[in-house]
This record gives C-alpha cells, sequence and structure tokens, in this order.
C-alpha cells in the first residue's frame, strides 16, 4: 500500500505500508514508511527527511490484565527549523497487572545535528522505568554513551544502583540510588542520591579509583547545569 498527500500548510508526504494480511492496520512484523517533502502542519515549520515505524510486538488489551507492546521507529535525515536527527529507538511497554508498569526506551544510535553542524549522538542506550500505578513508587535503570562533534571526545554513563522515588513527592526526584558517568582515561563522576531534594557529588579526576572531591547540590541545582 503507497500514496502521495499534500500536507495542510504546504508540501507533501508520500508512503508506503507492508500491509501483510491485508487488514489496513499496523500488524505485528509490518512496516509503515514516510518521507517528507517541505512537509508543513498547521502552523508549524517544513520538515523534510523520512522514518519508519515497526510494530515489534504485541501481546493482550492495555488496561486489561496483563499487555505488552513495542514498536520501533528510524530516523534518516529528519529535519526541521535547522536541525535534524538520525537514528533509531524502540518504546516498549508492558504490565503484569493492572498497576505494575513497565517502560523501556532503547537504541543502538541516534544522533542529532543543531543549525551549526554540531553533532551529538547517543549510543548503546536503555532507559528502563518500572513504576506502580497506586503507589507512584518507580524504579528507573540507564545505561549508555554520549558523544559530540564539537567536543572529540564521549563519556558513558549506567546506574550501578537503580534510581529509586516516587511520583507523588514534590518534587519527584530520586531519593536513592546512583548515577554514574565516565569520562577520558577512566575519569568518573558519581551522583548518589541523598533524599529527593538533595545529590552528593564525587569527583575521580585521575581514574585511579578514588574520588578526590565530594560536594552536595541540590537536584533542582544539578538540573540547572
Amino acid at each position: 500500500m503507497s500514496g502521495f498527500q499534500a500536507c495542510p500548510g504546504g508540501g507533501s508526504f508520500s508512503y508506503h505500508f507492508n500491509d501483510a494480511n491485508n487488514n489496513g492496520t499496523l500488524s505485528i512484523g509490518e512496516t509503515f514508511y514516510a518521507t517528507l517533502n517541505n512537509c508543513i502542519m498547521t502552523g508549524g515549520a517544513p520538515v523534510n527527511g523520512s522514518f519508519s515505524l515497526v510494530l515489534s510486538s504485541a501481546t493482550g488489551t492495555p488496561g486489561i490484565g496483563a499487555w505488552s507492546a513495542s514498536l520501533t521507529m528510524t530516523f534518516s535525515n529528519f529535519a526541521s527549523s535547522g536541525e535534524s536527527i538520525t537514528g533509531d529507538m524502540t518504546f516498549s511497554i508492558s504490565t503484569n497487572n493492572s498497576s505494575d508498569m513497565n517502560e523501556v526506551l532503547s537504541g543502538s544510535s541516534f544522533s542529532v545535528t543543531n543549525s551549526t553542524g554540531k553533532v551529538a549522538t547517543l549510543s548503546g542506550y536503555n532507559y528502563d522505568m518500572a513504576y506502580n500505578q497506586s503507589t507512584l513508587a518507580y524504579t528507573f535503570n540507564a545505561t549508555g554513551t554520549v558523544s559530540r562533534s564539537d567536543l572529540g571526545g564521549a563519556v558513558s554513563f549506567n546506574t550501578p544502583s537503580p534510581l529509586v522515588g516516587n511520583f507523588s513527592n514534590n518534587p519527584d526526584n530520586p531519593v536513592s540510588g546512583v548515577f554514574l558517568v565516565t569520562g577520558a582515561n577512566n575519569s568518573k563522576l558519581r551522583m548518589t542520591a541523598i533524599d529527593n531534594i538533595s545529590v552528593q557529588l564525587e569527583v575521580d579526576a585521575d581514574g585511579n579509583g578514588t574520588y578526590e572531591t565530594s560536594t552536595t547540590k541540590t537536584w533542582a541545582g544539578i538540573a540547572a547545569l
């Protein structure tokens, strides 16, 4: 199934849908492709580039007992307002009952190029959030590598100890857990949650395994950096 359509504010997009079972909807294993050419939605900026969607898996019925779904998105020079994205991401969601949810965002590589040509790339990434819809308690794990063309280097990150918190807290920052960033020559920045207000920052500048400096900051202060 293929087609061509004008966009509401100008431009156009073409699409192709490999509807293997001919049911007219995206089913497991099927892919939807689209290419945009100066496509303008109402009140928006022109969009160019292409993307694809693949429904990797789906079980059960959302909102009724156990269910799950996984969708993979791939972008190629998908650009608007001077910025473009290229790469892949997979979003998965699952629950084994009516309360416990698990959401995962992962991919092999996802790059953003800004209007000056600088590129930031997230590689081998996995963000895993588990939470309870009744108690609002959550647990978060993450891993990946970030590189920037203007800095000429990369840092990796992971959570040696899961970040734990509760969305009912104000603010809802983690109250426990560790987030670790590793850079050149095995240098490290370790962030340890103290409570939902404060976080301890430790730096191992020479990568010898000893954290030479330690300070306490607020989560709000970290977010503002």
